[in-house]
C-alpha cells in the first residue's frame, strides 16, 4: 500500500482506472522477486518492527509485572477460599449477614412485581425492598459484647505481677468500650472541633485563640485546602507568581509554619 501511495506510484497525479490497477497488482510478484534478489545480493535486508503496541518490549515487562503483582496479591488475599461469604477482594474484609448484594436481581424482580398494576404516582420505593451494600451505615448492633469487669481486672493483676509496667496495665478504664469515643448505646461521639481548639490553645500557652499571634513554642500547622481561599488570584498571574504570594503571606503573618494537604 506503501508503494502505491508513495512518489511514482500510480495514484499520484490523476486517478486510477481499471487497467491500471490491474497492471500494478500481477507485476507485485515481479516486483517482490526482484527485490529479494537485490537484497540477497546486496547482504541488506529490509524489515520492519513489531506494529502492534502490545508486543512491544516495554508493553511486555509491563504485563508481567503486573500479573505477578495479581499473583502476589490473590496469594495472601485469595477471594476463592470456597466458602459462600461475600468477601471485599480489596481488603479482605468479610461481610455481614444482613449483606445480600449478590442478590440484587431476585430484588430488582420483587420490586417490579410490587409495580405492576399500579399507577406510577402511588408508586413509594421502600429502602427495606433494597439490597444492602458491605459499606452501609448502621444505626446501632443489636450485640452488645458483656465483659466481666472483677475478671478483666484479675487477669491485669495476675500480668502487671510479672513485669515492672503496672501502670501501663492501669491507666486505662476497666470499661466495655472507650467512653471518651463512644456513646453508652455504642454510637460514636460527635466531633466538637471547639473543645478540642482550646484544648490546643490550652496546651501551647496561648491565652487568645486567635491564630496571627501564636506563642513561640508552638509549632504552626496551616490548612492547604483553607489557605487556597485567602490570596486572591490575579487574571493572567502564573503559577510561579501565585506561589510566591502564598509564600509571603504565610512568612509575614506565621514565623515558623507547616502547611498541610489532606487531599
Amino acid at each position: 500500500m506503501r508503494s502505491l501511495k508513495t512518489s511514482g506510484g500510480i495514484t499520484t497525479g490523476g486517478g486510477v482506472t481499471e487497467q491500471q490497477r490491474a497492471i500494478w497488482v500481477l507485476s507485485r510478484p515481479a516486483c517482490l522477486e526482484s527485490n529479494l534478489l537485490m537484497q540477497n545480493l546486496t547482504k541488506i535486508g529490509y524489515s520492519t518492527s513489531e506494529q502492534h503496541n502490545d508486543m512491544s518490549s516495554s508493553r511486555k515487562e509491563r504485563d508481567f509485572d503486573d500479573t505477578q503483582k495479581l499473583v502476589g496479591y490473590f496469594g495472601t488475599s485469595s477471594p476463592f477460599r470456597g466458602d459462600n461469604q461475600l468477601r471485599n477482594i480489596a481488603n479482605g474484609i468479610t461481610s455481614s449477614q444482613d449483606v445480600n448484594v449478590d442478590e440484587a436481581d431476585v430484588a430488582g424482580r420483587l420490586i417490579l412485581s410490587k409495580m405492576t398494576g399500579k399507577i406510577l404516582k402511588e408508586q413509594v420505593f421502600k429502602k427495606k425492598d433494597q439490597v444492602t451494600l458491605m459499606n452501609a451505615k448502621k444505626a446501632g448492633s443489636s450485640v452488645v459484647a458483656h465483659i466481666d469487669l472483677a475478671l478483666l481486672f484479675q487477669r491485669f493483676i495476675i500480668v502487671a505481677q510479672r513485669t515492672d509496667l503496672r501502670e501501663e496495665y492501669f491507666k486505662y478504664e476497666l470499661c466495655t468500650i472507650p467512653p471518651s469515643l463512644f456513646e453508652s448505646d455504642g454510637l460514636m461521639r460527635k466531633a466538637n472541633k471547639p473543645e478540642l481548639a482550646k484544648a490546643i490553645f490550652l496546651a501551647c500557652g496561648i491565652e487568645t485563640q486567635s491564630p496571627s499571634r501564636p506563642a513561640s513554642a508552638c509549632n504552626i500547622v496551616l490548612d492547604g485546602g483553607s489557605l487556597l481561599h485567602r490570596v486572591p488570584w490575579k487574571v493572567g498571574s502564573t503559577f510561579k507568581v501565585i506561589f510566591v504570594s502564598y509564600v509571603h503571606y504565610v512568612q509575614a503573618r506565621y514565623s515558623s509554619a507547616i502547611v498541610g494537604f489532606d487531599r
